[in-house]
């Protein structure tokens, strides 16, 4: 999961290692990749790339962490405790 909350802008490159990210984690197939809490500006970004079919987009609710959001989704309350202690 990649948190996007602090992002207002994306280059190329940057889109270029995201899309990079993806290849590497489909052609392993050790796991999914998620784009959480995206801007409009960078959700539009990967709207006229043709991107947005390419990831998983999912915007997490409420002013809690995208570590908290996923623990919620995925049951993984451990990985939940671990980031609160950081």
């Amino acid at each position: 999961m990649i948190d996007f909350s602090d992002l207002a802008y994306l280059d190329s490159s940057g889109l270029g290692a995201v899309v990079g990210l993806k290849v590497s984690s489909m052609s392993k197939g050790e796991c999914t990749l998620e784009l959480v809490n995206l801007s409009p500006r960078v959700r539009e970004l990967l709207k006229l790339a043709n991107l947005t079919q390419f990831f998983s987009i999912k915007p997490y609710p409420g002013s809690g962490s995208a570590f908290a959001y996923h623990a919620e989704v995925h049951g993984d309350t451990d990985r939940e405790q671990t980031s609160e202690k950081k």
